[in-house]
């Protein structure tokens, strides 16, 4: 078989799998169960304003992004590529994401919001927008009033403009999150004016817990608490912190992680007046008049058979040359699905690089098919670790990082050690197999007993 033949067939094979994971879905949306769980993301660029201690795109942006593909025209004529594509398929995406550095206090960013918005009223469908931002056109009115027209208008289109605010709070900001320019300052008055957009469109926050300021957390955390009293925000449903899983998890860092784990234990014991059907409701997301939404770091949900971020429900792709990347941490070469095929300036097909790991991220079993993940007895409830970091730390993206490992089983058994001083565990094995929470509460008692277990194993060599 010479090269040119394989070449033909691995493009046939990836036009297969991203047809049935996408674009078949996208063109008969209607009563299509996995419609939801299947988005579309646009790395736009890895350029930004901030220099976060913990951030890929500060450390290796060159690589994840290669300058060459980051002009901006060049940009801006490849998002038009493949709107028209979208337009002419007539595909209905639930959810397009915009992923980039931070451009969206910039003429930039504004400019392509604009198109995005012309092409919403020209007749491309879209649920959703989801827009993370580190919410720095806060700081100036006209960038402000801007991003509300754009959500107002979006509105009137029939589509949501969603904005997750990528903010680490007033004590961690400047110590993980520092702006390159030192004359910027995001003090109180900044977060009053962002919780105030926040309220006023409904939109919550996505801080990251990084190793970085860990010693802070405890402060920080009654701060976000606080301000959503202020601002009438419900908490912690405005909140939705996520351990950053880099290799800096020192074994001080942790003694700080679990103190915070703890601090926020106790503040929801003490709001559920030591109830335990408040505290699962409040904590675990089960049962109660009104359970917190979304991801609670603190909860142990049971783990999902595919990855835990968007990578397997999202088709990424780097707009600069058009290529399909698993995600905007793993653009690596070597990782890339393959590229849009171009004729005469029109999206007409894909080229194929990696099919072989486009199929193990959207069709395996991370339960079953991840090394080391296979046989852990921390699977059942365990977040796993990020392809991306995992490559850069091991040299292989489905090689757990050891470090990231310690840093969840370290959190696991914590949790555990408390609910069980707290008798959590010892009630939920009490609930009634008639009670619609026996099922959920059974399935985390399993997980808890199978990490017991092997303590006990650990502990005894």
């Amino acid at each position: 078989m010479n090269r040119s033949t394989y070449q033909m067939e691995e493009d046939e094979l990836l036009k297969v799998i991203l047809d049935k994971r996408f674009f078949s879905i996208w063109k008969n949306s209607e009563g299509n169960k996995l419609w939801e769980l299947s988005n579309l993301e646009l790395y736009i660029t890895s350029e930004c304003n901030l220099k976060c201690e913990y951030c890929y795109l500060n450390t290796r942006g060159d690589q994840l992004y290669p300058k060459e593909f980051r002009k901006e025209e060049l940009i801006y004529e490849n998002l038009l590529k493949i709107f028209d594509w979208w337009l002419e398929n007539d595909f209905y995406v639930n959810e397009l994401s915009l992923f980039s550095g931070e451009i969206w206090h910039l003429p930039y960013g504004i400019k392509i919001l604009e198109t995005i918005l012309s092409y919403t009223r020209k007749g491309l469908r879209l649920r959703a927008i989801s827009l993370p931002t580190n919410s720095t056109f806060i700081l100036e009115d006209a960038t402000l009033n801007q991003m509300q027209y754009f959500v107002d208008s979006f509105k009137e289109c029939g589509t949501s403009l969603i904005i997750s605010h990528s903010v680490d709070g007033i004590f961690l900001e400047d110590i993980s999150r520092p702006m390159k320019s030192t004359t910027t300052i995001r003090d109180q008055s900044f977060y009053d004016r962002l919780f105030i957009f926040a309220k006023k469109n409904n939109f919550f926050f996505h801080p990251m817990v990084s190793a970085v300021a860990i010693e802070k957390w405890n402060d920080n955390y009654d701060w976000f608490k606080e301000m959503c009293v202020k601002y009438d925000m419900k908490f912690p449903d405005a909140i939705m912190m996520l351990e950053v899983r880099n290799p800096d998890w020192t074994d001080e860092k942790l003694e700080y992680l679990k103190k915070y784990y703890t601090h926020q234990i106790v503040g929801f014991w003490e709001e559920a007046k030591h109830n335990f059907d408040n505290f699962l409701a409040k904590v675990f997301c089960i049962g109660g008049d009104e359970p917190s939404n979304g991801y609670i770091n603190i909860a142990m949900p049971m783990a999902k058979t595919q990855a835990g971020c968007t990578i397997p429900s999202c088709l990424f792709v780097r707009v600069g040359d058009l290529s399909l990347v698993p995600c905007h941490r793993t653009a690596y070469p070597q990782y890339i699905y393959g590229k849009f095929e171009l004729e005469n300036g029109k999206i007409i097909g894909v080229n194929a690089n990696n099919t072989a790991f486009a199929s193990k991220i959207y069709f395996s079993n991370n339960l079953t098919s991840h090394h080391g993940c296979d046989v852990c007895q921390y699977n059942g409830f365990c977040l796993r670790g990020c392809f991306g970091e995992q490559y850069e730390n091991t040299e292989d993206a489905f090689m757990p990082d050891p470090i990231v490992c310690n840093m969840f089983k370290t959190k696991y058994n914590h949790l555990i050690d408390v609910y069980v001083g707290l008798g959590v565990f010892e009630y939920m094995s009490k609930i009634s197999s008639s009670d619609f929470r026996y099922i959920m509460c059974q399935q985390i008692l399993l997980q808890v007993d199978r990490v017991q277990k092997e303590r006990v194993m650990q502990n005894a060599k």
